[in-house]
């Protein structure tokens, strides 16, 4: 029996569907507008066109598919489930899980490659640009999603429930091994840039015999909050599911479909908080980083000019 058969057979909660539906709807909007300014904007925008900000792109743009096909399609799944209509329901099933899911790794996978970015950036300084170029960023984020695309696409249209648990335990492998990357390189910027920042003072560059990095310490400092906050925000998204994945792996019984149902709905509910991540990240990057919120605020101005200007033809 495939996962989605044993979820329209065994899992009839209707207020709980629509419950995640509405949060669903209302995250799919956020993610697909503000990623789609983002994405305009640093297209639009030459001075943006680097390493760090071609992976912001990639991550509005795993984001921005999440909110257009993942998102909608997680509400047709609830939709048709409430109106019992199982001949249809594996099918629609199956394409929102393979695009949440390849999209939720893409974007798992860019945020650990942007703090591997930061780390580099805070290590290497003015070696940094040399280091880290835009076709080796290019090349490994094109990697990074030819395989998200095959191996979420194997998964989803072709497990049973009988493999659930090895499912669950090699995406759990998966998450882990991002996760522990994510904090370990924002371990090390943050207490290197606080040792930068600190063994730095206002008054060192007026000493001629003092020797310093060619680094904006106001800069940085203002990154360090941001480190704070974008980790904090991947692990309210993305531990939930983790940990919630793994008591599904240990506890789940086949044999007891009535036992699993909170388990089931404990699940479902964490996979609603790791998708609306795609709705998070550009909140996080417009609030925290003021050369892109500008570049967005410019391209709404333009989009709002042509309006009215082809309203006023």
């Amino acid at each position: 029996m495939d996962i989605c058969s044993y979820e329209s057979a065994y899992f009839d909660h209707p207020v709980y569907r629509i419950s995640i539906s509405v949060v669903y709807s209302a995250s799919s909007l956020i993610a697909t507008t503000l990623n789609f300014l983002i994405l305009v904007s640093i297209w639009k925008t030459p001075s943006l066109h680097n390493p760090s900000f071609m992976l912001i792109a990639n991550l509005a743009l795993s984001d921005f598919i999440n909110g257009t096909i993942g998102e909608p399609f997680m509400v047709c799944t609830n939709y048709v489930a409430l109106k019992k209509q199982k001949h249809v329901f594996c099918y629609i099933w199956k394409i929102a899980r393979a695009v949440t899911y390849c999209t939720a790794s893409v974007s798992l996978q860019t945020l650990a490659l942007i703090s591997i970015d930061r780390l580099l950036a805070v290590k290497l300084l003015n070696r940094y640009r040399s280091v880290v170029t835009l076709k080796r960023v290019a090349k490994l984020l094109i990697i990074w999603w030819i395989g998200s695309l095959c191996l979420a696409n194997l998964i989803f249209l072709n497990v049973k429930i009988e493999n659930l648990k090895h499912l669950l335990i090699m995406i759990e492998v998966f998450m882990f091994v991002l996760l522990s990357t994510v904090s370990f390189c924002y371990t090390m910027a943050f207490f290197s840039l606080r040792k930068i920042t600190s063994s730095i003072s206002p008054d060192s560059s007026s000493d001629p015999n003092t020797t310093r990095p060619n680094i904006d310490v106001s800069k940085y400092r203002k990154s360090l909050t941001t480190m704070i906050v974008v980790f904090t925000v991947i692990m309210i998204s993305y531990l939930p599911y983790v940990c919630i994945a793994l008591a599904t792996a240990v506890s789940f019984d086949l044999a007891k479909p009535e036992d699993n149902q909170f388990l089931y709905q404990l699940f479902l509910g964490s996979e609603l908080v790791m998708v609306s991540n795609s709705s998070l990240n550009p909140l996080i990057y417009l609030w925290r980083m003021g050369e892109l919120r500008e570049v967005v605020k410019t391209t709404v101005k333009k989009i709002l000019r042509l309006e009215h200007s082809a309203n006023n033809q």
